[in-house]
């Protein structure tokens, strides 16, 4: 999944707190047959990250661009766990990558094996471009 998104300049909305930080590692999970898929699909998951990421204002001060790739935890009841940066940008962008992933706790259909839910790592890409 590539979520080549254009984010807002900071100051054009209003600021919300950083993601937290990550919980340690879980144990190992089994491999899902069915992968976990946000509700609505990638359609939906994209229009959702369009109307939340905001660019940050240093990022974009520093004409800092490029791709975050974060990684985490999609849980049996279709939370997001155990978010971590995967590929660095910048600690601002990576900030608001992890920031807007951990706002889709609850948006996921989990993965699953023999027809139960299971936990399993995912990984999204996510594009900053100024314009």
């Amino acid at each position: 999944i590539d979520a080549k998104v254009t984010a807002k300049p900071a100051h054009a909305q209003e600021p919300r707190a950083a993601a937290p930080a990550a919980p340690a590692e879980p144990a190992a999970m089994p491999a899902a047959e069915v992968q976990p898929q946000y509700r609505g699909g990638e359609a939906a998951m994209f229009k959702y990250m369009m109307e939340n990421m905001r660019y940050p204002e240093e990022a974009e001060k520093a004409r800092q661009e490029g791709r975050v790739v974060v990684g985490f935890t999609v849980t049996a009841d279709g939370g997001v766990e155990d978010i971590k940066i995967k590929r660095s940008v910048s600690p601002s962008l990576d900030a608001e990558a992890m920031r807007v992933v951990s706002g889709m706790s609850g948006s996921w259909q989990p993965g699953s094996v023999d027809g139960k839910p299971v936990r399993c790592t995912m990984a999204i890409p996510v594009s900053f471009k100024l314009q």
